[in-house]
């Protein structure tokens, strides 16, 4: 129930609130489950807002590239906790 009601908060703030508010509920949503999708949402993200930046080497996708990094960080970080249980 709370994976569902994060990623319909992370829905609205894709669409109405700033990027950091979005990747705050990204990380959110990381915290509390194994969820694959913020990598779809960085995705979305970036069809809507995205642009190429020169200080990323003109990569037009950042947030999807970021949100899969941030993904592999998590799951990779998680196990190793020692508070974090399964």
């Amino acid at each position: 129930m709370l994976r569902l009601f994060l990623n319909l908060c992370l829905l609205v703030s894709v669409f109405l609130f700033p990027w950091w508010l979005s990747v705050a509920f990204m990380g959110l949503l990381l915290i509390t489950a194994r969820a694959y999708e913020i990598i779809f949402w960085g995705f979305i993200i970036d069809l809507l807002y995205g642009a190429s930046i020169p200080r990323f080497m003109n990569v037009p996708f950042v947030f999807t590239l970021g949100s899969a990094a941030l993904f592999c960080l998590v799951e990779y970080i998680k196990p190793r906790l020692v508070f974090y249980q399964q």
